[in-house]
């Protein structure tokens, strides 16, 4: 008979344009929402250097961990999953205590992610550092989709607009790496229209005037990409109003669809429950955040 081709499962990379948002809490809590919905669900710990994602699982014990499948001594991915106090949600924790790791070279990069998504697994998120990191760039442009995670103050909405530009140069230039010119018209673009106000489009006409093929292929690949955006600690109905916003912002200038797919109340049980090293998706399922992120995961996943 033949076998049957092994389903790959859906991957989520999640991050935020700066620290502090509240990324690591709701990768740990949507993950446990949706593997009691039924779903085989992982999450893996990305933030090379800040890892904690562990913590808000209650999990003091993270050996092995990524460390050790970096630098050689665990070969198979697998043999990192932890489960955790939530059936079918296991975890591939991070590691801290290997130096440089915040350094991963490029090949190691594209190599955990393409062992990631070869997990057996329904669903996997993986908790990436915030910022411009490079191995935030390459999972976001490798799989083509995320989750981005903001908070309603414009210093946050500034940085995710950041992040968001960062991915989508990162995406055309490894696209089209052997192609000289257009890496040369990219380094212009950069340094130029790029630093400031240019629009994707601005470049996708200097490339056109390179080679058409190229140009009409990066608006398609553009059009596929599937960028969801979760605002976090929310206060008043101003802030949901103010978002869209940064999703005309992305639309008008880097030529994707940035979707808008919630948000969560400011509750100071979600405090209480990180202090606790506890989910607060199951120890106050009643609490305004619990309700919220059930909501978008009914809706959206």
């Amino acid at each position: 008979m033949r076998q049957l081709k092994k389903k790959r499962p859906i991957i989520y990379p999640v991050a935020s344009g700066k620290g502090g948002t509240g990324k690591s809490t709701l990768v740990s809590n949507l993950g446990a929402l949706l593997a009691r919905k039924g779903n085989n669900v992982v999450i893996v710990d990305c933030d090379f250097g800040g890892s904690d994602l562990h913590l808000f699982l209650d999990i003091p014990e993270t050996v092995p961990n990524l460390s050790d499948y970096l630098n050689g001594e665990i070969t198979d991915l697998r043999q990192l999953l932890l489960p955790t106090c939530v059936k079918d949600l296991n975890i591939i924790c991070g590691g801290n205590e290997m130096v440089g790791i915040a350094a991963v070279s490029e090949q190691s990069r594209k190599n955990l992610i393409d062992k990631v998504i070869e997990l057996d697994a329904d669903v996997v998120f993986i908790d990436l550092g915030a910022g411009t990191a490079l191995n935030t760039l390459d999972f976001f442009s490798h799989i083509k989709s995320g989750i981005l995670v903001c908070n309603p103050e414009p210093q946050s909405r500034v940085s995710a607009y950041g992040l968001l530009k960062n991915i989508i140069f990162r995406y055309i230039t490894n696209s089209f790496r052997q192609n000289e010119n257009i890496q040369n018209t990219l380094a212009d673009f950069v340094a130029g229209p790029g630093r400031r106000n240019g629009r994707i489009l601005d470049l996708v006409d200097k490339i056109d005037k390179i080679d058409t093929k190229l140009s009409d292929q990066i608006i398609e690949n553009l059009k596929s990409f599937n960028l969801r955006l979760i605002l976090n600690r929310v206060r008043r109905r101003s802030e949901i109003d103010d978002i869209q916003i940064l999703v005309n912002l992305v639309r008008e200038f880097l030529s994707v669809e940035l979707d808008y797919i919630g948000f969560l109340r400011s509750d100071r049980i979600v405090l209480e429950s990180c202090q606790k090293r506890r989910l607060f998706i199951i120890d106050s399922a009643d609490a305004p955040a619990s309700i919220d992120l059930t909501r978008i995961t009914n809706a959206q996943f």
